[in-house]
């Protein structure tokens, strides 16, 4: 009868039978009648469907879910295909359309309580009894899930006989933050739930009430069945309940009290995921209390029962927390549920439907379905729709649909998409399975998950990951206070004999120990003084003073070192103004002898008439002008420099002051043009250039030479050792001199000595100018040209409205003009030329205020300058609010430069005056400069000899330790060993030069414990290592960085290979700014990513010999894909940047990629002989720029670029986005395929979607199906994430696969569990045609793992597969770092598709392999 379009055929009521036993019989005549005739109808129009499942029991305690919803071809257009769900309860769904829905209903009261999801059923169930019941933009609401409070309305005969939706009043503001506190919502819902019962609301038999009462959190749910119990005039009505709660706890995990989207409960955001879920579980509990008795036999709902629902899933709901909020309420439900309690697994039952999510909200074909489950458990005694198979008819039914009609849903009215998409009616048709299609099943055997086999492999490992480990935990401890004390103890040693010997000195050859801790210098040593000043200065430790006094022939020959106080001096340390230097004993040489007095202090220093023995004079104080009080401020400076640098590396404690250690280096410059035009303009000296610029070297090389030769020899037992250019360079001191190089150096923060060597080459003329200045005016002009000038690279792009604009930049890449800019402004001598001017203007300012430095209020002025200028530097340093706007440049170059000079200034004093007080105060500690410098230079030396990740103050201390050594041990016999003989300061760079191109050569260590090149599994499977070279690689010009992730692709009938492979390094770095209004720690992680390609034409000997231990194949041309460019033409540089703000700990943390990630080579159109061109898939984040991308699209998309020629990468290639996905979710592991002549990817593969794509990224049809063992390995394990993995290949060799001999396609699958970042792979089967159903899913493959550098759990990722005759090839990078490939037949493939073997034994020998050795283990969750 139906077939043929008569109406169905209804049972007579009992009432009815009753009143009229003859209308009973003449009604079972007519039945038996049309039974007759339809049974006659059926059987000449399709055979009886003999194996239909029996109708499932909804109103059982727990709906079966769990199954797989096919996509049946009925020879209709796909949109126009119907859908059969196939339980693995072996029941089916009763389906229900309006007339069954509305039958079904009438009379009852229909409650749901939630958020925005139960808006949606609503408005959902109220259209299809009442069109247009509700739409949003004309009933005048929003299904926002915060401020529609309620919507209640009453449907009788197809119409709309009662509506009342109440919005909050907060929605005019969209005012967000605190809408929903526990406090607002007691008064408030209550409120606005008791218009239920208050407003007068008349019941009839025929009507149907739909009441959704808001509810975000589980305290709402009291007030909603408080407000239903209260509704005298629907007492009589049967009532059911649909519950839903659980998203806004998710929302509120992280969220910022002012968050206007997720705020609305702010102390939920305070809470840790633990403590939130906690909060969850104590706010259902306290409900279920409510509810269970509403629910039962004797309360409200004891007719038709309840439904307490999950939340649903949704493709990107990875997190813990979206898995953690479903167990908790599965937790409970399975343990209290009942058939009037029931429990609706909604998370699984939407896994299974292959539709996107609506912003995290249910399509209407997804919501008709979630009915169907909820209707069934409603509706037992209705008779449901004639019909197995589900067709949906609208224009907005799918998630696609929608996405393409409302892609701005603003333009048509509506808020949100899923508003728009309920603006169109979908409706539910049941369709009779046509003759001769026999019922969907559900596929059987089952997924098994080895994540321990997956991991267990071992890391590689160097020495210095031994020692680290090995001296963690209280060891660690242990270690570090004795390395400290060792280094303590080995620098007291070397003071104690300084002061045994040394207060008389330190004996080298040409002079000798004497009494009374006097030097004498042998009388035939008549060498000019020559000392050898720096910005860092190198005074002794000894505070002492110079008494000096004429020889027997009248020469001043001899020197004396007396205490400081035993000539009545202020403690502070002299100054020799002609060499910058103080006047200590341990700083006063010439040629390997002690300088005499009047060498040391000059011309016009006038001697002294001994009060001793005649032959040794005593000294006078010296004046105040030679007296500069630095020492203490050089080495508090160096200091913060070193804090700044282990702030960057997240090495020390998130204090904001430490973040600022930069500013100090342009100071040195500033501090060293004051030095060297004081000692300049006090005694000028006519020598040449390269005689001054080597006579300044004396005091630095030497330990820089040394600190650069234990820089490489650590760098290179780490394999990041960067090329011999780059070493040449810095050798030399030009290392800022080249921006293509200076951030790719050793010793990186040491480029300010090569920015010195331009100066001091530059200081004669600079001194001339600025010796030509006569006037404080002039002078203060001047100084005020340069300070301002440099703001013009601040205030411009301030202007423009982007002071931060040098973000762009990632430390170590120059992709791009705005890269070349940002290195050379922070490192090239010329951004700082103006600065070392100012030293020199400065000290030029100090001479011509001499007149005045006995004025008071001069000298009141420069008491208090010193103080005042720290003070402007502390505020700045602690205080964000006052951080200059592009601080990490405008710091730099300009803003600070008034305050370091009020210091500089403030601390030299003036000359013929008194130090001011700070000054003297200061300068007793003057004896700490000469290590400043040392600490500047090993700080990462001893960094990396650390055995630990963080730097404490014990830290500090041995770096000071360290420091004492090496000055004492290497600095000052090697400025001895150059005064003696000049030629050391050029033979020494020499040396080092041929001394690191030797080491260079060198190949790097051997890692212990590393993974083999080659391992055979078994006769003909061997894993093996592939030996990628990229450009660049073979000089040691990577610097950390590894190939992974390799794809392959054979082509000329498998003659030559295409490789692809991503280049990847990790750094990062921590600086202070602001994030949202706030000051906070911003942590940016760099990800150095590029991609590689090339190709090798394949010897058949040399390939069969290297899968048998053989010499390796090796590729050794593979070249940066420099070509790919954007649809703009620009280069694939300045990608988005994604933001995470963690607000426990006040941090944002930033992820940098810097380039295209995990590229996929595959050939797009039949194999041509000779042809270049090949397809690449790859993953990347848009090429926007830092903040190009809107909210939320800060994510990884897919892009294609066609045409891409593997021999010649630097030809332009265009990336072009596929537009398949979504903007706002991260898009990758797509698995790419040609089918029929055209692209298709895998765009997910839980539920299986397939996507066709086209050149220009836009999408057509879709295919969805779902397959029931990995459904069920999700449903009991909702923690771990599917996903695709390479590319998929044809196979069409039923000799070589006899377990599917027939045409198929192959793929690759990779499961991770999130909590662990463990991954296990799989290789699985599907359709050679729509809607490409999945056949069978592999046992696990025997992937090596290994631990990555960076630390954490091993890992192995599969990034490619490809075919070769009948040889299999998995490409796959072990922990990130070891690029390997899986190779074995196809027929041993297929033996690992075993149909009578669960999947996860069928490998046998292969899985237990991938354990490397190890035991395999049943998988524990």
């Amino acid at each position: 009868v139906a077939l043929h379009g008569w109406p169905p055929c209804r049972c007579p009521s009992e009432g009815t039978m009753e009143r009229s036993g003859s209308s009973w019989r003449r009604a079972v005549v007519a039945a038996a009648l049309a039974v007759t005739v339809r049974l006659v109808a059926v059987t000449a129009a399709e055979s009886i469907d003999v194996d239909a499942p029996p109708s499932c029991d909804l109103g059982s305690a727990l709906a079966p879910v769990r199954g797989e919803l096919r996509q049946r071809d009925l020879g209709l257009p796909a949109e126009k295909r119907a859908w059969e769900f196939a339980l693995d309860a072996g029941c089916s769904y009763r389906l229900y359309e309006r007339p069954q829905i509305a039958d079904c209903l009438s009379g009852k009261w229909v409650v749901l309580i939630g958020a925005s999801q139960t808006n949606i059923w609503t408005v959902q169930l109220a259209n299809t009894l009442a069109h247009n019941a509700l739409i949003t933009k004309r009933d005048g609401f929003s299904i926002d899930g915060v401020f529609t409070l309620l919507i209640d309305v009453v449907i009788e005969d197809g119409k709309v006989v009662y509506k009342n939706i109440v919005q909050d009043r907060r929605k005019k503001g969209e005012r967000r933050v605190g809408a929903h506190t526990k406090e607002r919502d007691s008064t408030l819902l209550q409120d606005v739930f008791s218009q239920v019962w208050r407003q007068s609301v008349k019941y009839s038999t025929k009507a149907v009430r739909i009441t959704n009462f808001f509810a975000e959190y589980w305290d709402n749910v009291d007030m909603a069945l408080h407000a239903v119990e209260s509704a005298s005039g629907w007492a009589r009505a049967p009532v059911t309940m649909a519950v839903t709660i659980g998203l806004w706890y998710v929302n509120s995990l992280h969220c910022a009290e002012s968050s206007q989207w997720c705020a609305t409960r702010p102390a939920y955001g305070r809470l840790s995921m633990d403590e939130l879920l906690d909060q969850y579980r104590e706010d259902m509990l306290d409900a279920m209390a409510r509810l269970e008795p509403f629910c039962s036999s004797s309360g409200r709902a004891r007719v038709l029962g309840c439904a307490v629902a999950s939340i649903d899933h949704c493709q990107f709901m990875q997190g813990d927390i979206w898995h953690r909020t479903y167990d908790e309420l599965r937790t409970v439900m399975s343990e209290r549920a009942t058939h009037l309690f029931r429990y609706i697994d909604l998370w699984t039952l939407t896994m299974q439907i292959p539709e996107d999510c609506l912003g995290g909200h249910q399509s209407p074909m997804s919501a008709l379905w979630t009915w169907q489950v909820l209707l069934g458990g409603i509706c037992q005694k209705t008779p449901a729709a004639k019909g197995a198979l589900a067709a949906f008819h609208g224009p907005l039914c799918r998630a696609e649909q929608v996405n393409a009609e409302c892609d701005d849903p603003h333009k048509k009215g509506f808020s949100y998409s899923w508003e728009c998409a309920l603006s169109e009616l979908c409706t539910l048709e049941a369709v009779p399975r046509p003759a001769g299609m026999r019922s969907a099943h559900v596929s059987a055997g089952t997924v098994s998950v080895d994540f321990a086999a997956a991991a267990g492999a071992v890391r590689r490992r160097t020495w210095l990951d031994d020692y680290r480990d090995t001296c963690a935990g209280g060891v660690g401890l242990f270690t570090e206070l004795l390395l400290t004390l060792l280094l303590a103890g080995a620098a007291a040693a070397i003071l104690y004999w300084l002061r045994r010997s040394g207060a008389e000195g330190w004996s080298f050859q040409g002079y000798k120990r004497m009494s009374s801790g006097s030097l004498q210098r042998r009388d035939n040593a008549d060498k000019q003084a020559d000392s050898t000043g720096h910005l860092w200065g190198s005074g002794s430790p000894n505070s002492r003073t110079a008494s000096w006094g004429p020889d027997q022939k009248g020469s001043f020959s001899r020197i004396q070192l007396v205490s400081a106080s035993a000539v009545g001096g202020t403690g502070g340390v002299w100054y020799d103004m002609e060499s910058e230097q103080q006047v200590t004993d341990a700083r006063i040489m010439v040629s390997g002898h002690r300088a005499t007095g009047q060498e040391a202090l000059g011309p016009k220093a006038k001697p002294a008439a001994s009060p001793g023995d005649g032959e040794l004079g005593a000294a006078p104080a010296p004046p105040a002008s030679e007296k500069f009080a630095f020492g203490l401020a050089r080495c508090v400076a160096s200091l913060h420099v070193v804090a700044g640098h282990l702030y960057a590396r997240q090495a020390v404690a998130d204090i904001y002051l430490f973040g600022w250690g930069f500013t100090w280096v342009p100071w040195f410059f500033m501090l060293s043009g004051f030095i060297l035009f004081s000692a300049e303009a006090r005694r000028p000296r006519s020598e040449s250039v390269l005689s001054y610029v080597s006579r300044r070297l004396v005091s630095i090389y030497p330990l820089y030479a040394v600190s650069l030769l234990a820089a490489f020899v650590i760098a290179k037992t780490q394999g990041v050792a960067p090329s011999f250019p780059v070493l040449l360079l810095q050798v030399w001191l030009a290392q800022a001199w080249v921006p293509l190089i200076t951030e790719r150096t050793l010793q990186m923060q040491c480029w300010f000595i090569s920015c010195l060597v331009v100066y001091w080459v530059a200081f004669r003329p600079l001194f001339g100018c600025v010796s030509r200045l006569k006037s404080l005016s002039g002078v203060v002009s001047c100084m005020i040209v340069l300070y301002l000038l440099p703001w013009l690279a601040v205030s411009l792009p301030a202007i423009a409205g982007d002071a931060e604009w040098y973000e762009e930049h990632t430390f170590g890449r120059l992709d791009s003009p705005l890269d070349f800019v940002v290195v050379f402004l922070k490192f090239h001598p010329l951004c700082y030329v103006h600065v070392f001017i100012l030293g020199l203007l400065l000290a030029r300012f100090r001479e011509l205020l001499e007149p005045f430095a006995k004025h008071v209020a001069v000298a009141n002025v420069m008491q208090v300058l010193a103080p005042l200028g720290y003070l402007g530097l502390l505020l700045v340093f602690c205080l964000p609010a006052l951080r200059p706007p592009g601080a990490k440049l405008s710091a730099r170059l300009s803003v600070l430069l008034p305050l370091q000079s009020a210091v500089l200034l403030g601390l030299a004093g003036l000359p013929g005056a008194e130090l001011p007080f700070v000054a003297a105060k200061a300068a007793q500690l003057n004896f700490l400069e000469g290590y400043s410098y040392a600490v500047y230079v090993m700080q990462f030396i001893c960094y990396h000899l650390w055995p630990a990740a963080q730097a404490g103050p014990i830290f500090f201390a041995f770096l000071a330790a360290v420091a004492v050594v090496a000055v004492h041990a290497v600095q000052r016999p090697a400025e001895a060993l150059w005064q003696r003989h000049r030629a050391c300061a050029w033979l020494t760079p020499v040396a080092l030069t041929g001394l690191l191109g030797v080491l260079s050569a060198l190949p790097e260590p051997t890692r212990n414990t590393d993974l083999p090149a080659f391992r055979e599994l078994e006769d003909l499977v061997v894993d093996v290592r592939l030996s990628l070279l990229a450009e660049g690689e073979d000089s040691g010009g990577r610097q950390g960085a590894a190939l992974i992730n390799p794809s392959m692709l054979f082509r000329d009938n498998g003659a030559e290979a295409v490789f692809a492979a991503r280049r990847h390094r990790r750094t990062s770095e921590r600086s202070p700014g602001f994030y949202d209004g706030r000051s906070v720690t911003v942590v940016e992680e760099i990800w150095h990513s590029e991609v590689v390609l090339g190709t090798l034409v394949l010897d058949d000997v040399a390939w069969s010999s290297w899968l048998r231990g053989g010499t390796p194949v090796e590729v050794r041309d593979l070249h940066r894909w420099s070509g790919l460019r954007t649809v703009t033409s620009s280069r694939w540089v300045h990608l988005c940047v994604r933001e995470r703000w963690i607000p426990e700990n006040n941090t944002l943390v930033r992820l940098v990629v810097t380039g295209p990630e995990d590229a996929k080579v595959f050939q797009r159109f039949p194999d041509v002989i000779g042809a270049p061109g090949i397809s690449v898939a790859f993953n990347s984040y848009p090429p926007l720029g830092r903040y190009g991308c809107g909210q939320d699209q800060a994510v990884s998309q897919m892009y294609l670029a066609e045409g891409v020629d593997p021999r010649y990468p630097r030809n332009k290639s265009y990336g072009i986005r596929l537009d398949c996905g979504h903007q706002d979710r991260a898009e990758k592991n797509w698995i790419p395929f040609q089918h029929e002549g055209r692209l298709h990817f895998v765009y997910s593969v839980l539920p299986h979607v397939v996507a066709e794509a086209r050149s220009d990224g836009r999408c057509g049809n879709r295919f969805y199906s779902s397959f029931a063992p990995l459904v069920k390995l999700q449903a009991e394990h909702p923690g771990l994430a599917l996903r695709g993995s390479a590319q998929a290949v044809r196979v069409d060799d039923p000799d070589a696969t006899p377990r599917l001999p027939k045409a198929h396609y192959l793929a690759l699958l990779h499961i991770v569990d999130p909590k662990t970042h463990r991954y296990a792979h799989f290789a699985y089967r599907f359709k050679a045609e729509a809607p490409f159903d999945i056949l069978q899913v592999s046992s696990q493959l025997p992937l090596m793992a290994a631990e990555p550098d960076e630390g954490g759990p091993s890992f192995a990722f599969a990034s490619g597969l490809a075919l070769r005759g009948q040889q299999i090839v998995v490409t796959y990078a072990a922990g990130d770092r070891d690029p390997r490939a899986l190779v074995m037949p196809l027929q041993r493939l297929d033996a690992m598709f075993a149909t009578d073997v669960a999947p996860g034994q069928a490998a046998g020998s292969l899985a237990a392999a991938a354990s490397f050795g190890g035991e395999l283990r049943p998988a524990s969750f």
